[in-house]
């Protein structure tokens, strides 16, 4: 298989007489593994019959390319183009509101994962990187030990963490983490500061996805929020809804 930034250029290769299938994949990705020995069987069975080209989307940072390229192969280029800007655009803004907060004056945050809520991610993983983005700081500082992720934790060790914000990925754990006695020793659950993660109709968090460029707002909001909360000021912004059970609601957003 190629690469699509190698050899030939992506617009040279769609446009030759053999049929073209883009993979779209990522390290990170358990199916994304699961397919690259099915492409290479497909490969050998095909030989130069068809191309199979790999486009990286590892990160939101490759969002945009992959956009402008796959507008390309479906003569879509003026919607994919809109994309690209919108993806590019939004993670300018991102990065500019991470990094005029002060390290010591950013949100820390903690990502529940697992039923018990004591699997995370560490600050560096793809799987968590809309925290950082959004100008919090993911508590858990560490490098992956797989594309997986799930790191587990003590329990010892995230009272040490005592984070601002909890982020849940599980409706089992959050309905229970408030009640719970040992939860509460954690200021973020005492301070209802624990929120869901919206779900539907793809996760809004993890993993990785346009979805997240979609969501940025609500999670810039919520750090504006709580940085401003700090200093005892209000912040209004019809982007932003926390209800009384802490699931963030999105009002409106871009057509995609």
């Amino acid at each position: 298989m190629q690469t699509a930034n190698k050899k030939e250029s992506f617009g040279e290769i769609i446009k030759g007489s053999t049929p073209v299938l883009v993979d779209f994949s990522a390290e990170w990705c358990g199916p994304c593994r699961m397919m690259k020995p099915i492409l290479d069987q497909l490969h050998q069975r095909m030989g130069d019959k068809v191309r199979i080209l790999k486009i990286d989307i590892d990160s939101l940072s490759d969002y945009p390319e992959a956009f402008v390229r796959l507008g390309r192969v479906l003569n879509r280029e003026a919607r994919a183009q809109a994309l690209a800007g919108y993806a590019r655009t939004t993670l300018s803004e991102m990065i500019t509101l991470s990094e005029s907060i002060p390290a010591e004056k950013k949100v820390s945050v903690y990502y529940a994962e697992g039923l018990d809520g004591l699997s995370t991610e560490c600050n560096l993983s793809e799987h968590a990187e809309l925290i950082n983005l959004a100008g919090g700081r993911n508590v858990h500082e560490c490098r992956s030990r797989d594309a997986y992720g799930m790191e587990k934790i003590s329990f010892e060790k995230l009272m040490l963490y005592d984070p601002d914000v909890i982020l849940v990925m599980e409706n089992l754990f959050y309905d229970r983490v408030f009640s719970d006695p040992l939860w509460r020793r954690l200021r973020a659950v005492r301070n209802k500061k624990v929120y869901l993660i919206p779900g539907q109709p793809f996760n809004w968090f993890d993993p990785v996805s346009y979805t997240h460029l979609r969501a940025h707002e609500t999670v810039l909001d919520l750090v504006c929020r709580l940085l401003l909360e700090k200093k005892k000021k209000k912040l209004t912004n019809k982007a932003l809804k926390i209800k009384h059970t802490n699931t963030i609601h999105i009002n409106t957003y871009p057509d995609t």
